[in-house]
């Protein structure tokens, strides 16, 4: 039987060689969203209070972090869609440039290049920006915190792709944005925000897109929850790497 385009489990079924198929359509589902998740980052809801944490005399690694956040959407709905499915037709330039990130950015990089500051935008306005700025961090560790309250601990730490999708997104995924930004001559805190925000854990929209297009949502769920709790050790490890160049 099929479900959203793909084989369904194979509870139904007693044919072998369908059971084999559905096997086989289930591991590749697994191996696409592993390619997903390695790549696409949680740069936004995550990475930004990370950077103002860190970097809280550099507010311009916040603007670096929100053309990331703009290239990261576009790349999950066209390249993210097209990986999952393995169908051109599923890559939707709207859904890339009609999102929140997308229009917010459309709206702060005039008033960004114009010169504009907070004090020169009415009180009301200001003291909004405020609200949901500091309103940031509180929210996504409530987020997080009810995703691992419902996560069964023993498919969380026992699925080896989960690792590998960790490991290479954390880790390895950064570290080679380092060797290769490392000869150019970047300003540092542009070099410092790319290979930190390149190292935060799997965004979730990563589970967005498995549940939109039927592919494997345990992998996509336990990846981001598993890289999430790792990021607490790898995020001082490229600290201290890009502290090279600061």
């Amino acid at each position: 039987m099929k479900a959203n385009g793909y084989l369904d489990n194979a509870f139904y079924t007693n044919d072998e060689n369908l059971k084999t198929q559905i096997a086989s359509t289930k591991r590749g589902r697994a191996y696409r969203v592993m390619v997903c998740v390695s790549t696409f980052g949680n740069v936004g809801f995550f990475g930004v209070p990370i950077l103002t944490f860190l970097f809280p005399e550099n507010p311009e690694a916040i603007v670096y972090s929100a053309i990331m956040i703009v290239t990261m959407n576009v790349m999950c709905w066209s390249v993210g869609a097209y990986v999952l499915t393995g169908d051109k037709k599923y890559m939707s330039l709207k859904k890339a440039f009609i999102n929140p990130p997308v229009l917010t950015l459309f709206v702060a990089l005039p008033l960004f290049f114009t010169g504009v500051t907070l004090g020169d935008l009415p009180d009301v306005v200001v003291k909004v920006i405020d609200y949901l700025a500091n309103m940031t961090t509180p929210l996504c560790m409530i987020i997080l915190g009810m995703r691992f309250a419902c996560a069964p601990m023993k498919e969380l730490f026992t699925d080896w792709k989960v690792y590998v999708a960790t490991l290479v997104k954390t880790l390895i995924f950064p570290i080679l944005v380092f060797a290769v930004l490392y000869p150019f001559n970047l300003e540092p805190m542009l070099f410092a925000t790319l290979v930190i925000l390149c190292g935060m854990p799997c965004a979730s929209v990563n589970l967005n897109l498995a549940e939109l297009y039927g592919a494997d949502q345990k992998t996509a769920a336990n990846s981001i929850l598993l890289s999430t709790l790792f990021s607490i050790l790898s995020i001082p490890i490229l600290m201290l790497l890009v502290s090279i160049k600061l």
